[in-house]
């Protein structure tokens, strides 16, 4: 485990009396702050599933410091009972991504606890923003671990500079992918900024070509979610006539919110490019979540045929 110094010294796990792994034991992470909390000495709780109201019972009952999450678990916790989550100095979030939005609300309800981790089950983890890291950037996810090798590449395998996005490719000594010394390719894509960090703009698969632009729905998902009366947004790439492809934007709205298509559609407009803006927004009662807590856009495309 090549990433153990960086959850140590990082993350501050030695400081750590009690962990609650509410991420499946699956997901790298949690497993991985699980098995060194053992090796401490310190206290895990476990449960067979998660319901937010047991989650923020648990940690207020256990005096819990330390949680693993993905984003939509640290939501609904937020949502149940913030107060029972002040004993956390560490909230450890990975899994899929984390929105300003929530970035500030757990800041603003819990102070500078928020930690957002970045792996892949073929390559570990590789990159982590501290709370500190989130103040200055809230869409980062972090900087290189000292152990990472890692690089952002375009479709030819060359190495981009700052600011140029590309694939982020991760190559290590263990993982069968890369036994004979190439690189693993993540299926992210994503850039590097002049200060170091790391910024994903979605996934390969979900980059579509809007009159000869790349778009990257990712990018407008983040924007989206800071209008105060959307809870939670996807946006998903759709068949255009003259443009070849153009964005169509689900929408989940705050409870008894009076949004209209055509209100964020205009305070989105100055906020992004001209490609960037949805050709369309449907509202739906609620976003569609897998089980590793990504948005499940496929699910959306068949509600949108």
């Amino acid at each position: 485990m090549s990433d153990v110094p960086a959850l140590l010294t990082r993350l501050r796990l030695l400081r750590c009396q009690a962990a609650y792994i509410a991420t499946p034991l699956y997901h790298g992470y949690g497993i991985a702050i699980l098995l060194l909390c053992i090796a401490l000495g310190k206290k895990v709780v476990l449960t067979p599933g998660f319901s937010p109201a047991k989650a923020c019972a648990l940690i207020q009952e256990h005096a819990v410091d330390i949680v693993t999450v993905v984003p939509t678990m640290l939501a609904k916790m937020l949502k149940q009972d913030a107060a029972a989550l002040k004993s956390l100095s560490c909230i450890a979030s990975g899994g899929a991504t984390l929105s300003p939005k929530l970035v500030a609300e757990v800041f603003g309800k819990l102070g500078p606890v928020l930690y957002n981790l970045y792996g892949t089950s073929e390559a570990g983890l590789n990159l982590i923003a501290t709370p500190q890291d989130l103040q200055a950037a809230s869409q980062t996810i972090g900087k290189k671990i000292s152990s990472a090798r890692l690089q952002v590449r375009d479709h030819r395998g060359n190495k981009l500079g700052v600011g140029e996005i590309g694939q982020i490719c991760i190559k290590n000594r263990w993982s069968m992918r890369n036994w004979d010394g190439s690189w693993i390719e993540t299926g992210d894509l994503g850039y590097r900024d002049e200060r170091g960090y790391y910024f994903l703009c979605g996934r390969t698969d979900e980059m579509i070509v809007s009159g000869g632009v790349n778009v990257y729905p990712l990018e407008v998902e983040q924007m989206l979610s800071q209008h105060p009366l959307v809870e939670d947004v996807a946006v998903i790439g759709v068949p255009d006539e003259m443009y070849g492809q153009r964005l169509r934007a689900f929408v989940q709205p705050v409870p008894h919110a009076d949004a209209s298509a055509e209100a964020l559609l205009d305070w989105l407009r100055p906020r992004v490019a001209r490609h960037q803006l949805p050709r369309e927004i449907v509202f739906v009662d609620r976003i569609s979540y897998t089980h590793a807590g990504k948005r499940d856009k496929k699910r959306l495309r068949q509600t949108g045929e």
